[in-house]
């Protein structure tokens, strides 16, 4: 799959719902979500994706399993 007009690999699932590329080309060498182009992580990230992450890691804080981004 490209992304910007890069090759990108393995897909990660985010709890937004979204999917992210690993982008070897950008100048994080971070993962990108196809739906917003934002960099998982990133300052740039909507709240909604946000809030999906830090509900996660409460998740695995009180001792869930959590998400599993590579599955």
């Amino acid at each position: 799959m490209k992304l910007q007009g890069r090759e990108v690999y393995d897909p990660m699932s985010l709890p937004c719902g979204g999917t992210a590329y690993y982008d070897p080309h950008s100048s994080n060498f971070a993962y990108r979500c196809i739906n917003c182009m934002k960099v998982v992580g990133s300052l740039g990230m909507s709240k909604s994706c946000k809030d999906a992450m830090e509900k996660d890691e409460i998740i695995k804080r009180l001792g869930g399993q959590g998400w599993d981004y590579f599955a």
